[in-house]
């Protein structure tokens, strides 16, 4: 008789990592699939036909995308705010039209998601009527954990945010909007309903002024 033993353990351990990817990869797709859904409910309502439905449709499903790119780049892991501002960004203008600066900040997913939409609306919102809208105008995006708190002392107080600036300056004169339009809802309920955040705009006489707070705890890694 002759006996083998074979120590499973690290199968069992590959099987169990295997599973736990698989239920968060299900978790991931049906969250997207909601955002999507969502999208195309809220456009479809506000769209004179179907041209006009599918260029605002389309764009953000594309800053979707380039943020799920950037997740799925690292496995899902967090990711760096810089390197989620510059990629929306980057369709929208050279880098020598922005700048992008702040303490190092990583990002979990569902934070990416929800605030990569939001620069796309803010960067689409500046091509058409802001600061990349003419050859001299500017966009700044910059961040910083509120009250001046250090990225340590951010993390051990779950009431502190993240406090990120969006400016623009050199474009054509700013007058407040007679309407509420669909781009600052969205940016609105984005922060609200996916991050428990806010946004406050600023319709300044030099150009836009955004402020998006977003709670430290559960998006901020």
């Amino acid at each position: 008789a002759v006996l083998t033993f074979v120590n499973v353990t690290p199968l069992l351990m590959a099987e169990k990592q295997q599973r736990t990817l698989v239920t968060e990869l299900n978790h991931r797709v049906r969250n997207m699939l909601q955002v999507i859904i969502g999208l195309c409910n809220q456009i479809v309502h506000r769209s004179a036909d179907l041209k006009q439905f599918q260029a605002a449709f389309m764009g953000r499903v594309q800053a979707l995308a380039r943020a799920y790119e950037l997740l799925s780049r690292d496995g899902w892991k967090n990711i760096p705010i810089a390197d989620l501002v510059r990629t929306q960004l980057s369709g929208f203008a050279p880098s020598r039209r922005y700048t992008v600066h702040g303490e190092p900040v990583t990002l979990s997913a569902d934070a990416a998601l929800a605030l990569g939409l939001a620069i796309y609306e803010l960067a689409t919102n500046a091509t058409k009527y802001g600061a990349l809208s003419n050859a001299q105008g500017q966009v700044e995006v910059s961040w910083a954990f509120e009250s001046g708190a250090s990225r340590d002392q951010a993390c051990s107080d779950t009431a502190r945010k993240l406090s990120i600036e969006w400016s623009e300056r050199g474009g054509p004169p700013v007058s407040v909007p007679t309407r509420r339009g669909f781009g600052c809802e969205l940016i609105e309920r984005q922060l609200k309903y996916a991050l428990n955040g806010e946004a406050k705009l600023d319709f300044a006489d030099a150009g836009l002024k955004v402020t998006l707070l977003i709670p430290i705890k559960d998006t901020v890694m």
